[in-house]
């Protein structure tokens, strides 16, 4: 792999995917796939690891060394914090639906503070008045493709190939981009 500057790699897709991968394995990383975090652990203001669950219900204890780092993508899809933080009824957005604030609540019980500015940055969506929005309502439920940012569209690579099936990436983890 090779670093231009700080975060930019010269490979894309499948290619950086499976430099990262490589990483994650040399560095001994352990990797618990559809398990979702659901209690961060901390002694005296210090966090030490996760509790998390897996796709089966079981509870596992993850401990950390160094730290805990949560990516938890905002939260389009939680119309309580929308109306908090944005004060609009409603965002009509495309992000995937693991995009719920539960990141963010996960940090806020382990003491973090939410900040004072937010911005929505997507394609093709914003806010609106629920109530004259009809339409919406109907689509939101039927095709889980409306939810990516490229609306009935497809995802390829620079060989103009598909290599991801795009509705998982409204339904799952967005690990698909990886295989």
């Amino acid at each position: 792999m090779i670093l231009l500057r700080e975060q930019v790699y010269k490979e894309s897709g499948p290619k950086r995917a499976a430099q990262f991968q490589k990483m994650v394995d040399q560095a001994g990383v352990k990797q618990l796939w559809s398990t979702k975090v659901i209690k961060i652990l901390s002694n005296d203001h210090e966090v030490t690891g996760v509790i998390a669950q897996t796709e089966d219900g079981k509870l596992v204890q993850v401990n950390a060394k160094d730290g805990v780092i949560i990516c938890g993508g905002g939260f389009l899809h939680n119309d309580q914090m929308i109306q908090r933080y944005y004060g609009i009824p409603k965002v009509y957005g495309y992000a995937n639906a693991f995009v719920d604030g539960s990141g963010i609540k996960l940090a806020q019980e382990a003491g973090a503070q939410m900040g004072k500015n937010f911005t929505i940055a997507m394609n093709e969506g914003g806010g609106v008045n629920h109530k004259s929005a009809t339409f919406m309502k109907t689509l939101w439920g039927d095709n889980s493709l409306f939810r990516i940012a490229l609306l009935g569209g497809v995802i390829v690579n620079n060989h103009g190939l598909r290599f991801v099936d795009e509705a998982e990436l409204s339904s799952g983890p967005c690990i698909t981009a990886s295989r």
